[in-house]
This record gives C-alpha cells, structure tokens and sequence, in this order.
C-alpha cells in the first residue's frame, strides 16, 4: 500500500557524501571549464527547465524541416555564457559551430558533475 505509514531510521554516518569542486564555480553560480584540446575556458551555467524545453521544441522543428540538428549543439548554446571571457552569442555560436569532439565531451562530462541530482 503507497499510503501507508512506517517508521525508517538512517544512519547519516553511512551515506556517501558528494563531493563538489567548487574551485571552478563562480561568484554567479556558475562553472568555469578548461577544455582539454583548445584550451579554451569556457563559463557555463545549469539549463533550465524552459531551456530543455526550447531544446526539444527547436529539435523537433529542425526534423520536422529535414534540417541538420544537434541535440549536443543546441544544449551548448543554452549552457555556454562566455568563451574566453567573450559572451557574445555570434561568437559563442561560431564556437561550438567548431568545437572539436574531445572537448564537447568533455565539457558534457563537466556539465553532468556540475548539475545538481
């Protein structure tokens, strides 16, 4: 029965705690990433829920339109606020337009680490 009641004792002693480096998040919650193969620092931040949203809706538009769509590319752009210290969006853009597989990955990798549970 999903309703019913019971008593549960945890031991907070024997829960794995996370571990967050937080020397790479900024004053502006967000985190600073060096990239493994261009060496670029990149500043991002957590995606929203509107983000995933507007994500899925441009997906879905681009394959609706036979367009070529990334579903990578296009959460880089809603994650990615600066590139070098460089937040202009044409520069951004051109950036990931660019960006070379190792370092999305790794900033994918980054990004998952980064997000809350």
């Amino acid at each position: 029965n999903c309703l019913a009641e019971f008593e549960h004792t945890i031991n907070l002693s024997e829960i794995d705690l996370l571990t967050v480096d937080d020397d790479n998040i900024t004053n502006n919650n967000t985190c600073v990433v060096e990239l493994p193969v261009s060496k670029k620092i990149v500043e991002i931040k957590l995606a929203t829920s509107g983000d995933i949203k507007n994500i899925t809706k441009q997906v879905e538009l681009r394959k609706k339109h036979k367009l070529h769509v990334s579903e990578t590319a296009e959460l880089h752009k809603a994650m990615i606020i600066s590139v070098d210290g460089n937040p202009d969006v044409n520069h951004i853009s051109n950036f990931i337009s660019q960006m070379l597989i190792k370092d999305s990955k790794h900033l994918k990798k980054k990004y998952e680490e980064f997000k809350p549970d």
